[in-house]
């Protein structure tokens, strides 16, 4: 074959995004419930952290210290986790994006549309959400009006 395909397996779009400083999916996950889980300037202890994400408190302390390596949080060893103002300006996104996929997914009145948000919602890009957020009012107003009649 003469030509490279446009296409790649997940693992190969992830490699090529790796070295772009972009967070892995889980530390989007982390990051998301720290910010769910506190006020800016608030702390969330390693231990309520785990308990949120159903992890042991050894791995959230070591998705913290990937999380503090690229200044997003700062934190005490197995203490408290405090959200940096860029970690909090990436996890506000991270809950917005959240929030439009799972009000649209709740528009096609699926099952499971939490979970669903949470398996895709890492592999789309902002303008995408964009996109969709717009959609979404046309979505949720059809959806009201079918109920309704």
């Amino acid at each position: 074959m003469g030509h490279e395909s446009p296409y790649y397996t997940v693992r190969g779009y992830r490699r090529q995004q790796a070295g772009t400083g972009r967070p892995t999916e889980a530390m989007e996950d982390y990051l998301e419930m720290l910010c769910r889980c506190s006020a800016p300037g608030e702390a969330v202890r390693v231990r309520t952290l785990a308990r949120h994400l159903n992890v042991k408190p050894p791995s959230a302390s070591k998705m913290v210290a990937q999380l503090r390596e690229q200044g997003l949080v700062e934190a005490e060893h197995y203490g408290a986790v405090t959200v940096t103002p860029p970690g909090r300006q990436m996890g506000e996104y991270l809950l917005h994006r959240h929030s439009v996929l799972l009000r649209f997914f709740e528009a096609l009145d699926l099952d499971g549309a939490l979970e669903q948000v949470e398996l895709i919602e890492h592999y789309l890009t902002p303008q995408t959400i964009g996109r969709l957020e717009a959609l979404l009012p046309r979505l949720e107003g059809g959806r009201d009006a079918k109920q309704d009649g």
